[in-house]
């Protein structure tokens, strides 16, 4: 299917009469065999960029300082090489001009090389000649390939250029033969440093070099077709060649064949990609309009800026890399503007090309350069929406003063905006300007600069991010962070190792901005390995990034936090804490099932807007702006305040003061437990034991209280579980977990190095990273033990023993239980929960995994008239299966918790009849020994059988 070529030619006949321009074309074809306008502009010639500059100067000048005139350039001219590191100083050559010769096997500034040995490229030239030696063979440089000016100004304090429009890379191209190939020699602008690229076109597996070039592999089948216009290939045996009009991407290009607009000046009978329409119906919704004709200019800038290959060729049996197809005759034809750019390429499918997935699979953003087409379709600005608009909206080909040929004035309402750079507001708010968060911002204050202007962009950050920002924000560093890579990506050292022992590396951004202009978020970076995101474009700082222990870590205060926080609990997408229901569903009064009440621990909005002020929360008043229309996690600013720390890490935390849990019926005051403030507003759970007790309700027909999940908290400070009345549940002074951070333990390391409370001294002392919130570090490989503060009172727990596997039994579950053997710690837990899970099931009181975990609403029995005891039991087993931690929490209150619930059920009784209880289990029964272990204190059926 073809579109039809509309504005290129409009004339019923049309003269070919072409005055020569150094076009690689037959300017006397005839006009009887072109009688389509695409035949039409197929036969016109193509004349070349000089002689369009000689009507068009202005245009022609800007052009020419474009990075599209850097693509390939003449290997002859020393001007044209950007390369200048031989050694370890720039010396104002070239490496090949340098006057000696460079061998990059040896080159501090190209290890990569090393493998080569003697082997390795040499560089170099002879009379005004570069050339690159492989082996001893010398292959004298035909073409440079891209390469340019660096700006070195633009430098962040750590020494990594981010925001810069780098000039990427510098490849060479010799000539074998008829054809042309591309070196395995690549300079990287950025870094200064030179990589191999395509090493197995020259070396064979040993790393030697090759008898003779890969035929195939050749700049003309793989590559020529985007890097010069007018280009005609052909394969002659079994060597490609090539002819072409301009050694550049140029006028025609873009503009098409410019043979008879050169003859005869006329808008009608040259292209202009802003003003083609078609009459197809591009993207099948059964209409053709407006969107259509932006999918046919978007056409011309999608023909080099996208991935794939060309369709296969009769004659040359392959397809080449760039839009093409084989023609009738056997030749190959080469998409020109105004034609169906489908037709000439099939996007590629190869999921090495993007992070997620494929287009069509989990797309997320691209992976490699020179695929705007797949960011821009796949994204809000995606041209099959009516409002969007041209890619050269934004770009302007002729002008190259901004980086990445962004225009530098905008139209909106009569008003020209200046554009100052690819990163000015303006660029997006000449467009946005009026409409939502800047509904209130007139173009003209865009144009003028105004307050309104700025300050509107800090509000949508403020509003959409949940944090105040200074006016330094700009729109593409939240929605175009560098993702794709042409030449490098910038990395840091994250102080951690893999499995092998190698550093892990993070990555901080590309080189290449998407063009999804979808945000980034951290947790995609963690599911996605190598993915940047939109945070790390300013969170990259060096530092200390723990500020709850003692001691300093040296790991990055910004990447390594957000790394670690989006694959904690806190950050992780896809648990159920954040996708379970729509939280942010706020309107109660109109909607069944709203989750308001949820909003304050299940919403980064509701836990910021509590934790400010407690005692004046107002669910209702929740608004939410980040992700709008999507569940929240719990961002930084769910628990970070706007106040600095004082110590130069970031904000403070909120400082809600002591928690009191609103349980239904028994509202609790928690300890001042300083910095775990924060984490005892939400876990603490929404119900207690205490709710049950004071309950004026029938249980004969009583909904079973859940106490909801992850009550560390409650656990931590004996408050939250079911006290049965005889027994007592008061924390002896010998335990200390309640105390750690709170100056009160008894060890004087602890009480002098840690201030933060329970909670956050233990869940943000790992030496992995503060916001993994892991109560262990990896010491070395398969050492997890203990974080350093357990150590100081758990001494035989700490580095070298593994303990958390070996200890606590960080990874067991039920299924891991053997009869006759003890389980480590969270294995007697578990079993010990198993034994009340049954004696409930005795009681016809069965639990189930799902909501409400207990169908049954009858909970009086002989042995409880109230049904209070039953629930309570029942209650204390709902609530520590769902605190896998509890072991750790507080055992001891765990084990009386578990052990009065038991004792109740298995008689009837509060009798101390559980030793009895676990004794009678059959030998076989495998989870008896560990539960023994666990709950008994000595099996004498007095009170000293209980902890």
């Amino acid at each position: 299917m073809r579109i039809r070529l509309f504005t290129l030619l409009t004339l019923a006949a049309v003269s070919l009469l072409v005055v020569g321009c150094g076009s690689s074309r037959d300017s006397d074809g005839a006009t009887s065999a072109a009688t389509t306008p695409e035949a039409i502009a197929r036969a016109t010639a193509f004349v070349g960029a000089d002689r369009c500059g000689g009507c068009h100067e202005t245009t022609h000048t800007g052009w020419a300082a474009t990075a599209h005139t850097k693509k390939l350039r003449d290997g002859s001219l020393e001007k044209n090489y950007s390369n200048d590191m031989q050694g370890t100083t720039a010396s104002g050559r070239s490496d090949f001009f340098d006057g000696t010769d460079f061998d990059l096997g040896t080159a501090t500034n190209a290890t990569a090389f090393a493998v080569y040995s003697a082997n390795a490229p040499v560089l170099g030239s002879a009379n005004g000649q570069a050339y690159v030696k492989i082996g001893g063979v010398q292959y004298d440089i035909t073409y440079t390939l891209g390469g340019g000016s660096h700006n070195e100004d633009d430098v962040n304090s750590d020494g990594f250029i981010l925001n810069d429009e780098a000039t990427w890379k510098q490849r060479y191209i010799t000539t074998v033969g008829k054809s042309n190939y591309i070196l395995p020699v690549q300079f990287n602008q950025q870094t200064q440093e030179y990589v191999v690229y395509h090493g197995s076109d020259w070396y064979d597996t040993d790393n030697l070099p090759l008898a003779a070039v890969i035929k195939n592999q050749s700049y003309e089948r793989r590559c020529a077709g985007c890097h010069v216009t007018g280009l005609e290939v052909a394969l002659d045996g079994d060597e490609w060649t090539m002819q072409f009009s301009d050694i550049s991407v140029s006028c025609e290009a873009c503009h098409g064949p410019g043979g008879q607009h050169a003859a005869s000046p006329a808008k009608e009978n040259i292209v202009n990609p802003a003003t083609m329409t078609t009459d197809m119906d591009l993207n099948n919704d059964g209409v053709v309009n407006t969107v259509d004709n932006l999918i046919v200019r978007n056409y011309v800038c999608y023909a080099c800026h996208t991935r794939g290959s060309g369709y296969s060729s009769a004659a040359a049996g392959t397809s080449l890399g760039y839009p093409s197809k084989g023609t009738s005759d056997s030749n190959i034809q080469m998409y020109i503007p105004g034609t169906d750019w489908k037709e000439y390429y099939s996007v590629t499918e190869s999921t090495g090309s993007y992070f997620g997935g494929t287009p069509d699979t989990g797309f997320i953003t691209s992976k490699q350069h020179h695929q705007q087409q797949q960011d821009l379709d796949n994204g809000p600005h995606g041209p099959d929406k009516a409002w969007d608009h041209e890619c050269f909206v934004c770009h302007d080909m002729h002008d190259g003063t901004n980086d990445g040929m962004v225009v530098r004035t905008l139209e909106s309402d009569g008003l020209d905006v200046a554009i100052s750079s690819a990163d000015d507001n303006s660029l997006c708010l000449t467009c946005h300007a009026t409409h939502g968060d800047f509904a209130d911002v007139e173009v003209f204050d865009v144009k003028t600069g105004t307050a309104a202007a700025t300050n509107a962009v800090v509000a949508h950050a403020a509003k959409r991010a949940g944090k105040v920002v200074g006016t330094w924000i700009k729109c593409t560093y939240c929605h175009m962070p560098k993702t794709a890579k042409s030449a490098v990506y910038t990395t840091k050292d994250t102080g951690e190792v893999d499995g092998n022992g190698d550093p892990i590396m993070e990555t901080i951004a590309g080189d290449v901005s998407t063009h999804t202009f979808t945000i980034i978020w951290p947790s995609l970076s963690v599911s996605t390995p190598g993915l940047a995101n939109s945070c790390n474009g300013c969170h990259n700082g060096g530092g200390t990034d723990d500020p709850f222990t003692a001691g300093a870590s040296s790991k990055d205060d910004g990447t390594v936090i957000l790394r670690d926080w989006a694959s904690s609990g806190h950050g992780d997408e896809t648990a159920e804490a954040w996708k379970h229901y729509d939280w942010d569903e706020s309107d109660a009064a109109t909607t069944a099932g709203s989750r308001q009440s949820c909003q304050r621990c299940h919403t980064a909005t509701g836990a910021m807007n509590y934790l400010t002020d407690p005692a004046n929360y107002d669910q209702t008043a929740n608004s939410f702006g980040l992700r709008e229309g999507e569940n929240q996690v719990l961002y930084c600013y769910a628990c970070h305040s706007e106040t600095p720390n004082g110590t130069g890490f970031g904000t403070a935390l909120h400082t809600p003061g002591a928690i009191t849990a609103d349980y239904t019926d028994a509202p609790t005051v928690y300890p001042n437990a300083s910095t775990s403030n924060v984490c005892l507003s939400c876990h603490t759970g929404r119900e207690s034991g205490d709710s049950i007790k004071n309950s004026t309700a029938d249980f004969a027909d009583k909904r079973f209280v859940n106490s909801h999940y992850l009550t560390a908290g409650g656990t931590v400070f004996a408050k939250s579980g079911y006290h049965f009345s005889t027994r007592d549940y008061t924390i002896p002074v010998g335990d200390t977990h309640d105390d750690i951070g709170l100056g009160t333990t008894g060890n004087a390391t602890v009480d002098a190095g840690f201030t933060a409370g329970p909670c956050a001294t233990c869940h943000f002392g790992s030496n992995d990273g503060s916001h993994t919130l892991s109560p262990f570090t990896l010491y070395s490989v398969g050492d997890l033990s203990l974080n350093p503060v357990c150590v100081n009172c758990h001494a035989s727990r700490g580095a070298g023993t593994d303990a958390a596997n070996a200890w606590l039994g960080h990874e067991v579950t039920l299924a891991d239980l053997v009869a006759g053997v003890v389980a480590p710690h969270k294995g007697r837990y578990l079993a010990a929960l198993e034994v009340l899970k049954v004696q409930l099931g005795l009681n016809s009181f069965d639990f189930t995994a799902g909501y409400p975990y207990f169908a049954n609403r009858d909970w009086v029995t002989v042995a409880d008239s109230t049904g209070k005891l039953n629930m309570g039991a029942a209650f204390n087993y709902n609530m520590l299966i769902h605190d896998p931690g509890g072991v750790a929490h507080n055992r001891r209150y765990t084990r009386r918790l578990i052990y009065d619930a038991i004792d109740h059920l298995d008689d009837g009784v509060l009798n101390y009849s559980v030793s009895a209880t676990l004794n009678a289990l059959d030998a076989a029964t495998t989870y008896k020994t560990s539960a023994i272990s666990y709950l008994l204190n000595a099996q004498l059926g007095t009170a000293g059988d209980r902890y």
